[in-house]
């Protein structure tokens, strides 16, 4: 998968804000956390929050706007526990608008926080896989595809439930691409 079609997927939601502010309201919240936990998961993925207004002000105002909103975006996840450096913020303002319609309906969709992937690790965390069983089945694997087929096989021959831990250290000789 390409990372133009990563993006064309959002897998990152987007962050609405009210006219003139640039604080979080509780449903961007709770879709910071959903972006967070997603970020966890794909540990060395870089995202830019881009901070985006509707038409209304003036072009400076719009950008310093934007550029406030896409701060409060990347601080709420830095506190929610991704680091800072996997951030990058930039200011739209007014000049790349989702909606180009004049009214409400449309500028609401304009006053947002955008998710763009930028880098991706080149290959899913690895996943290790562990369990005890009759045998003593002990298993490790480096793909969610390899660990689901050892997972099954030892399930089938186990009396102890197998535990599944994902690492978001990939192989320091992958070359793969990234794939969800």
């Amino acid at each position: 998968m390409s990372l133009e079609d990563l993006n064309a997927s959002a897998p990152l939601g987007p962050v609405f804000f009210e006219l003139d502010q640039s604080d979080l309201l509780p449903a961007g919240q709770a879709a910071l956390q959903r972006n967070a936990e997603w970020m966890q998961r794909w540990g060395t993925t870089t995202v830019l929050v881009e901070g985006h207004c509707d038409e209304r002000g003036t072009n400076e105002y719009n950008l310093a706007l934007g550029e406030r909103r896409a701060a409060a975006v990347r601080d709420y996840l830095v506190s929610l526990g991704v680091p800072a450096g996997r951030i990058q913020t930039t200011s739209r303002g007014e000049e790349s608008p989702f909606c180009t319609e004049s009214a409400e309906s449309c500028w609401s969709q304009n006053r947002r926080g955008h998710f763009v992937v930028v880098e991706v690790e080149p290959r899913p965390p690895a996943v290790s896989t562990w369990g005890t069983g009759a045998r003593g089945i002990s298993v490790r694997a480096r793909s969610a595809c390899t660990a689901a087929a050892q997972l099954a096989r030892a399930a089938s021959s186990s009396a102890t439930p197998t535990r599944v831990r994902a690492t978001s250290t990939p192989s320091a000789t992958s070359t793969g691409m990234w794939r969800p």
